[in-house]
């Protein structure tokens, strides 16, 4: 929800808060006061993720008045003022139309994306708690720009084509994402490429229907007089072939999971099934009323398992789900979609027609006996040729995923998918498995449009083979779908050759096993190439084809042959829309002087990528050789004309080398060099001059091929995840000085061990240590004992050294090596997940009073001086939560049963603040490290509480985690304590939780006030950036030095990049006074409420601070975070 409001009557007609509208047509921006009352504005700040906004044609307020100042960081894309005098009272429209508006000029680049690109808020007197605006996009006919009307006219048709291709040969350096892709960047990775070609193909037979955009190049060429269009149709683009059964990419979101395709090689294939020969016949259950739409047979030899598909073999309807998804079915896409209520579901653009799906959220809308969705799909078996090496066998598909677990009945549920291969018959193994569990190591997000591609782990002996697909362990989920299944022997990469000498380059093919090839690039960011005289194979026009035209003629309309599409001197490209070319290692195409021969060798930097007809981009191999030039090619323009005889004439009777008309490399131009040149006269260079290349040692080969490995490894798609990974912003409560009051978290334990515990007196023996918060007899007071399994007991000591000034008393654990002491609850008193803690009326053990009825965020705090630094466990409130020594003597967390290191390497004797505090509560986030007010790591996403109490058989399974401090803690009471034992003293344990349920609110997280450390050494002058409690030029000169700066914690989880955006001491001292993480508008208006003097002079410096080009970089790192994810409800 946003902007509600409460009203008796009549609707008002006013709105709560300012408007920002944008025309499209004009690319107009505007802030309206539309409310009831006048606003008393002290700043804004919008701005575009991808580079939208033109800040050099915008107009200010600031352009009139000495009292605004503009915000301008030119790292970002942002239209941002500050009114530096108090504040300014702006009327609402309706009372004065002039000044009810701050108009900022034609400041918007078109661009597809609008909302989720662009924010706007505002500052007003009184508050530093910014505002959030409402947007409104206005113009084109009420409707956003489609991602493929690279035109702007509202229509997309082949005027976008000419549009991709005028940008296609523009240099992108500099540009922002919004401007690199009107240029035809379409898969957002800031330079032009041969993906880009594949998705403009897909996108428009997406929108169109299949076969559209070779229909439309079609009537272009069929028209008499060339227009602009064809003019620059005849330069050709490079996509994937017109054979490919269907296009790709719904719309401009799902650009991201589609254009970065899998980097595998189409080779030889062993299995190929698109599931396009199966009879699609009648629904039975779902929509009984469609026909030719489903079938519950696999292609010819596959055999589906729905034994685990509870009633799916009962033979009774009315128990047994729904039947079209009672385990893996082949459906029409497009009717799945539509009967499914979609969510999501379309984007899965990769895939068409007959798609192989399991649906477990369908199949779950009728009713069926309890237990898990559990279903496999099995390949025949497949031949495999003799002589095939270890590790040569692999397989892609096309894949739709979305996962969920943990919410469903016992809450055990966790969709997971498996790829499994058998050898000959052996069983099988696991080569993929995505499960739901968002802490796991195999969890996978939304992946809704996603190449994937495995190796298969061949041993090399066997002969024959199965793949095997599963959907498991799943409830009222959601899907896997699946399309074009491949399982094939990859060939080496092709490779580009680079004559040194004379700038000449070819291709050639990387194996036996051949590569067909239908568009390739050659780039330099440096500028290597330059290009000259006849270039590439469009010259020759190899393997040309018949395409769609209407005639029966090859090669004599567009896409029937290889045709030129950017030649520069950062970039030179070809494609063959309709056709393609077969490489092997014997066949070589020279492409002409390509490359400049001037490079020095440090600064050769050519890489080398080309598409197959499978829709791959694979990344090639290139090799540099030098060798002088000899043949009758004088000028080095890839064929045998009469340019060179004029060269041959002009040297002829003297010395000379190739270049002036040498063809037989003695050193002489003559007429033995003439007759060579006339014997080859109309020949393409590669086969009028026999160059020697010389065979590339199994050293260099290998370094190619590391090479080529590295970059394949950096090209892999990036999801939401990616750049999937998923961006994530971990948002601390303001800090002091804001006007708002939030509650505090609520503390659920207070151990301050040895302060409050009776008897305690330094050198004694700790029994008990005592929780000091909660009321006594309410099961609110949960106690630790203190435990020894050899040694003394732990013992209490006095502290007097702490960093903050605490004195009193602590407990020191395990002060000899041979000691194995720590602190200890009883079984299921972990605070681990609060609805379920032993306080909680919803505990699992009885007498619980405290409502914690969906309260699951929560955190801790302590002081710790190890005595020893060695491997050891702190703090362990279930294996969920905790904080520790790793092996490496770096504080680490533990979070959902897995362990994140954090930077700081702990030294002996020296006192420490941890904190680990999960501050949100649905699945995007998680939990973080903090050590001494630094965040440290982090890691996203939910974790799972204990189930009912000893509902195991097996006593060593029971579910009955205690709190421990100083070592392990588990499930089973046997293992409990038995390693990693702390060394060192503990002191001031708190735990608390936060959230709001229907009957309390338990508090929100606020850095600055809840963590002990931040709270006893934080600056305590609002504005103060240096410490110095004075707020000063030199504070000024810091705030603008990192006006938008972002403290990204960025980690590896599930075997996905990830990204959490968090505020802590180390960004105070930038100027992130609400410790968000970020310098931006509500920091400034804290300075500015400190010192509206300062705060306008920060002003004046962030503008003046030097224009990077990195806007492009940000909207790289922002993409995925743009898309808001929405849950359906389930039907």
């Amino acid at each position: 929800l946003d902007n509600m409001s409460m009203f008796t009557g009549a609707a008002p007609a006013q709105d709560g808060v300012l408007r920002l509208i944008v025309d499209r047509d004009t690319g107009g921006v505007q802030i309206i006061n539309n409310t009831s009352n006048p606003v008393n504005l002290r700043g804004y700040s919008i701005e575009s993720a991808a580079g939208a906004f033109n800040e050099a044609a915008a107009t200010y307020l600031a352009d009139g008045s000495s009292d605004w100042q503009v915000l301008d960081n030119p790292v970002s894309s942002e239209l941002s003022e500050g009114y530096t005098n108090g504040s300014y009272a702006m009327p609402a429209q309706v009372a004065n139309p002039t000044l009810g508006k701050i108009d900022l000029g034609s400041s918007w680049r078109k661009f597809y994306t609008e909302d989720s690109d662009v924010s706007f808020e505002y500052l007003v007197a009184g508050s530093n708690e910014p505002v959030i605006g409402m947007i409104q996009f206005v113009g084109n006919g009420g409707a956003g720009f489609n991602s493929l009307d690279l035109n702007f006219d509202g229509a997309v048709d082949i005027l976008d084509y000419e549009a991709f291709l005028a940008g296609y040969n523009q240099s992108l350096v500099g540009k922002t994402g919004a401007e690199a892709h009107n240029l035809g960047d379409l898969d957002g990775d800031l330079r032009h490429s041969v993906a880009d070609f594949q998705e403009f193909k897909r996108q428009f037979d997406q929108q169109r229907g299949p076969g559209a955009f070779a229909a439309a190049l079609a009537a272009a060429a069929a028209v008499p007089e060339p227009s602009t269009c064809l003019a620059c149709l005849t330069m050709g683009c490079l996509v994937c072939s017109s054979r490919r059964r269907r296009s790709q990419v719904l719309s401009a979101l799902v650009i991201l999971c589609a254009t970065s395709v899998a980097n595998v090689q189409a080779a030889l294939p062993l299995l190929v099934e698109d599931f396009e020969g199966l009879s699609l016949g009648q629904s039975p259950e779902e929509q009984p009323t469609a026909f030719g739409v489903w079938t519950n047979a696999g292609p010819a030899g596959w055999t589906i398992d729905r034994s685990g598909v509870p009633g799916a073999e009962s033979g009774d309807p009315a128990n047994d789900g729904v039947i079209d998804w009672a385990g893996w079915a082949v459906a029409n896409k497009d009717w799945w979609v539509a009967v499914a209520g979609d969510q999501d579901r379309s984007q899965f653009a990769r895939g068409a027609g007959a798609v192989l799906i399991a649906d477990p959220d369908e199949w779950d809308d009728a009713a069926h006996p309890d237990g898990k969705f559990n279903t496999y799909i099995t390949t025949p078996s497949i031949t495999i040729p003799a002589g095939i090496p270890a590790g040569k066998i692999k397989i892609a598909f096309d894949s739709s995923w979305r996962p969920e677990g943990f919410d469903d009945g016992d809450k055990t549920n966790n969709q997971t998918a498996t790829v499994d291969v058998r050898y000959d018959t052996g069983n099988f193994q696991n080569v993929l498995t995505y499960d739901s569990n968002t802490a796991g190591p195999n969890y996978h997000p939304d992946a809704t449009n996603e190449a994937i591609d495995r190796d298969l782990a061949y041993n090399g002996t066997a002969t024959t083979m199965q793949v095997r697909f599963g959907l498991t362990q799943a409830a009222n989920d959601w899907w896997w779908a699946l399309d074009n299944v491949r399982i094939f022997v990859p060939s080496e990469p092709a490779v580009l050759r680079i004559n040194t000498a004379t700038g000449q380059a070819s291709i050639v093919g990387g194996d036996v096993i051949s590569e067909t090839i239908n568009g390739y690039d050659i780039s330099s960011e440096t500028g290597n190439l330059a290009p000259s005289g006849t270039l590439g194979m469009s010259s020759r026009q190899p393997d040309t084809v018949d395409g769609p035209d209407a005639d029966a003629i090859a090669g004599n309309d567009l896409g029937e042959n290889w045709q030129l599409a950017a030649s520069n001197s950062n970039l030179f490209s070809e494609f063959f829309l309709d056709g393609s070319s077969s490489f092997t290692d014997a066949r070589t195409e020279s492409l002409g002087r390509v490359f400049n021969p001037t490079t020095p060798e440090g600064s050769r930097d050519v890489q080398f990528s080309y598409s197959t007809i499978f829709g791959d981009v694979v990344q090639g191999v290139v090799e540099y050789y030098t060798a002088a030039g000899v043949g009758a090619d004088f000028n080095g323009d890839g064929m045998v004309g009469g340019d060179d005889f004029l060269i041959w004439q002009r040297g002829f009777g003297g010395p000379g080398s190739q270049p002036s008309g040498d063809a037989d490399g003695n050193g002489n131009v003559n007429s033995a060099d003439y007759a060579a040149w006339a014997s080859k006269f109309g020949q393409a260079a590669s086969n009028a001059a026999a160059v020697q290349v010389p065979e590339p040692t199994g050293a260099a080969l290998a370094t190619l091929a590391a090479s080529a490995a590295g970059w394949l490894s950096r090209r892999r798609r990036r999801t939401a995840a990616t750049v999937a990974a998923a961006t994530l912003v971990f948002a601390s409560a303001a800090d002091q000085t804001s006007a708002q009051i939030i509650p505090p978290p609520t503390v659920d334990r207070d151990y301050r061990l040895g302060d409050n515990d009776p008897g305690a007196a330094n050198g004694v023996d700790v029994a008990i240590t005592r929780d000091n918060a909660g009321a006594a007899g309410q099961n609110q007071l949960i106690d630790m004992t203190a435990t020894t399994k050899s040694g003394n007991k732990p013992k209490y000591v006095t502290v007097s050294d702490r960093p903050d000034g605490v004195t009193g008393l602590g407990i020191a654990l395990n002060p000899s090596a041979t000691d194995r002491q720590f602190l200890r609850t009883g079984a299921d008193e972990a605070l681990n997940f609060p609805e379920r803690s032993p306080s909680s009326t919803e505990g699992t053990l009885p007498g619980g009073t405290i409502d914690y009825s969906f309260i699951t965020d929560r955190g801790f705090q302590l002081w710790v001086k190890p005595t020893t630094v060695s491997e050891s466990h702190i703090v362990m409130d279930s294996n969920n939560h905790g904080v520790l020594l790793d092996a490496n003597g770096t504080f680490g967390m533990r979070y959902s049963g897995f362990d994140y290191a954090g930077q700081t390497t702990a030294v002996a004797n020296q006192w420490y603040h941890l904190m680990v505090v999960r501050a949100f509560g649905d699945a995007g986030s998680g939990s973080v490290l903090y050590v001494n007010g630094i965040a440290e790591a982090a890691a996203t996403g939910i974790y799972n509480g204990e189930d009912a109490p000893n509902d195991e058989a097996n006593p060593v399974n029971h579910d009955n985690s205690p709190l421990v401090v100083g070592s392990t803690t588990s499930e089973s009471p046997l293992q409990v304590g038995l390693q990693r034992y702390f060394h060192g003293v503990v002191d001031d344990l708190s735990m608390f939780v936060m959230g709001l349920n229907n009957t309390d609110d338990f508090g929100e997280f606020s850095f600055a006030n809840d963590n002990d450390y931040a709270a006893a050494f934080a600056p305590s002058t609002p504005g103060d950036v240096n410490g110095d409690d004075l707020v000063t030029m030199a504070d000024v000169q810091l705030f603008a030095d990192n006006w938008l700066f972002e403290n990204r914690i960025n980690w590896f989880q599930a075997g996905e990049e990830r990204s959490l955006l968090v505020g802590d001491l180390s960004t105070r001292t930038r100027g992130d006074f609400d410790y968000n993480g970020r310098v931006d508008l509500a920091d400034w208006g804290i300075l500015n409420s400190a010192n509206p003097a300062m705060a306008a002079a920060a002003m004046a410096m962030i503008q003046a601070i030097p224009e990077p080009s990195a806007v492009g970089l940000a909207f790289l790192a922002s993409l995925v975070a743009c898309r808001r994810r929405v849950r359906e409800t389930k039907q």
